[in-house]
């Protein structure tokens, strides 16, 4: 995607996309769809979490140099906030990386992720749209079924890979 001049954006949704890049580089032979999947997931590492591993959406990088610029939500509550359907895809993204790499900073950048997102669902397990939305501030706040639906299926998954049964339970009442 475009930003300012000079700039690009680069988007959580990006890593349910590394999937393609890692079956192209299966079924080719070709080692530059498999790098370029490793690269992009380590830079979204780098990029898009911050110390508590809740994800910016997008962040602006300079077309120039690869540096970002800002980083900023573009369907979040605010800038400072935390996407939940992003937050799924992170974890999905991060699983799945994994799986293809066996790299274990992936695992463990999708079990932090995890950990973020299940630490702050509701009782019933849908996430509100953003979780940081100040929920004393307003009488409705959507739920997004699309987040829990993408990280249930990404806490199966995690949970096959770490055997800890926290993802699977939570997978569980999401499912419920």
């Amino acid at each position: 995607m475009k930003g300012h001049e000079g700039e690009f954006w680069v988007i959580v949704d990006n890593m349910m996309n590394l999937e393609l890049l890692f079956r192209a580089h299966i079924l080719s032979g070709n080692q530059t769809y498999y790098d370029m999947a490793v690269s992009h997931a380590n830079k979204t590492i780098k990029n898009h979490l911050r110390e508590d591993y809740s994800s910016w959406h997008v962040v602006d990088d300079n077309e120039t140099t690869g540096e970002a610029v800002r980083k900023f939500t573009a369907q979040g509550y605010s800038d400072s906030s935390c996407w939940a359907r992003g937050q799924a895809w992170l974890i999905h993204g991060f699983v799945s990386t994994y799986k293809y790499t066996k790299m274990s900073h992936f695992l463990e950048a999708a079990k932090h992720i995890a950990d973020y997102y299940m630490d702050n669902l509701p009782d019933d397990g849908i996430p509100f749209w953003d979780f940081r939305v100040p929920k004393d501030k307003y009488s409705y706040i959507p739920r997004d079924s699309s987040s829990a639906a993408i990280a249930s299926t990404a806490l199966f998954q995690l949970y096959n890979n770490t055997k800890n049964n926290k993802y699977l339970l939570a997978a569980k009442k999401i499912m419920n």
